[in-house]
């Protein structure tokens, strides 16, 4: 079974599990299921950025896109303009709250929507949490959220086929996995979880976000306002796009939480015709946190700090130092 083939049947287990009894009819949000969670947060998120997800699959052969995916994916990609023109089209619902709502052809579904461009695409939340081994609550992903989206997106576009659907939406998730970092805090403590997007690319800045089991935090307007590019020859330069790569916890208890990593800045001047690529620099952010009633690790939203450091006077933060160079 190839690598492609695995993705997909975990996404098909996934969708099925969905149906299933093992997911708790929980929400988000804290730990009495109050507000919006981390799986809510997951689907706004990857709502937001979808057209990121979808170039990413549209510009690369290792998507294995067929004739009719590249077509229906590349209509889903020119609609979004339209989709984004209903402010309100997402929606959180509850089955156990609306006998049916989410029965569709005799199923139980995590999502559905109309047939026009801009409908609204209903997400049951009871089905977006289940219940792990020890009590613990895991939430959709990040991106199990996008092959949701593409699959209910795609219905807007004529497609009515849900096998072909599944397909699509798990060939874009599959390469997102190629470029999502992932970096936990470690034993007993691996709710505690950053998540970075990146393409690595001048126009292009990297999505970061942390997050606790319940609830996530997106830094990545935070990081892209508080990163700076150098000066050149006194000539200020714009940042461009930024990746962010090698993150690494460092705690101990009593301390703030301090995830650090490597930077690699695509800086623009006005005599520049092409950004460069500034390496060199590093990233530090200090999060607070509690202690919930299970003796769980917990963020603390709005505490965050952000530190830019240069990694050869902050070798610690860093695990490389190389020079600026021109961007090819």
């Amino acid at each position: 079974m190839n690598g492609f083939m695995k993705i997909w049947m975990g996404f098909v287990f996934l969708a099925a599990s969905f149906s299933g009894q093992i997911f708790a009819a929980v929400g988000g949000g804290d730990e009495a299921g109050n507000g919006a969670g981390i799986a809510e947060h997951h689907v706004v998120s990857a709502y937001l950025n979808l057209g990121e997800y979808l170039d990413l699959c549209l510009n690369s052969s290792e998507c294995e896109l067929d004739a009719r995916e590249h077509a229906l994916l590349r209509k889903i990609r020119t609609g979004l303009l339209g989709e984004y023109q209903n402010r309100r089209q997402l929606s959180f619902k509850k089955e156990s709250e609306l006998p049916g709502f989410f029965i569709i052809d005799g199923y139980l579904r995590v999502a559905k929507t109309g047939d026009q461009v801009g409908s609204t695409i209903y997400v049951n939340r009871d089905l977006l949490y289940r219940m792990g081994p020890g009590g613990v609550i895991t939430g959709l992903s990040l991106e199990s959220a996008i092959a949701i989206l593409v699959h209910e997106m795609g219905h807007h576009h004529g497609e009515v086929d849900h096998t072909v659907l599944d397909y699509l939406g798990a060939k874009v998730m599959n390469m997102v996995l190629g470029v999502l970092q992932r970096t936990d805090l470690g034993p007993n403590r691996r709710n505690i979880l950053a998540t970075v997007f990146d393409l690595d690319r001048a126009g292009s800045f990297a999505q970061f976000l942390v997050s606790d089991g319940l609830r996530a935090i997106d830094l990545s307007a935070v990081l892209k306002s508080f990163i700076q590019c150098p000066s050149l020859n006194d000539e200020v330069q714009t940042l461009q796009g930024l990746s962010l790569f090698n993150l690494h916890w460092k705690w101990k208890e009593g301390d703030p939480l301090s995830l650090r990593g490597d930077l690699v800045l695509f800086c623009e001047n006005a005599q520049s015709e092409n950004a460069s690529v500034v390496r060199g620099y590093g990233i530090e952010v200090n999060l607070a946190y509690r202690w919930d009633s299970q003796s769980r690790m917990r963020l603390q939203p709005g505490s965050e700090s952000f530190k830019q450091v240069l990694c050869a006077e902050n070798p610690s933060v860093c695990s490389e130092n190389v020079q600026a160079s021109s961007f090819k």
